[in-house]
């Protein structure tokens, strides 16, 4: 690939692929979100997000809300912030500017 794509994102909501791995290193880098929101399950083994994903968003400092945990996320948005809650623990993750 040429260049830098800028996808920046706030937040990212996704699901599994059946085969191979969504949210690839390249993608992170594009995208550079401080949250994502993704499903897992434990079956059937690709719904399930790899450990190895988990490092990785940790080692960039990304936020995941993984909904096998946190259940539904509700998300409130303001003028200039946004919030996100999970159902199940009540944990909440605010955008850098509030």
């Amino acid at each position: 690939m040429t260049g830098h794509l800028n996808l920046s994102s706030d937040i990212i909501v996704k699901g599994q692929h059946h085969f191979g791995e969504s949210g690839s290193e390249a993608f992170l880098d594009a995208a550079r979100p401080p949250l994502i929101i993704a499903t897992s399950r434990d079956f059937p083994d690709h719904e399930r997000i790899s450990d190895t994903w988990v490092e990785e968003l940790q080692k960039r400092g990304i936020k995941l809300f993984r909904q096998d945990q946190t259940g539904a996320v509700i998300l409130r948005f303001g003028r200039d912030r946004w919030e996100a809650q999970s159902y199940l623990t009540g944990e909440t993750f605010r955008s850098a500017n509030q």
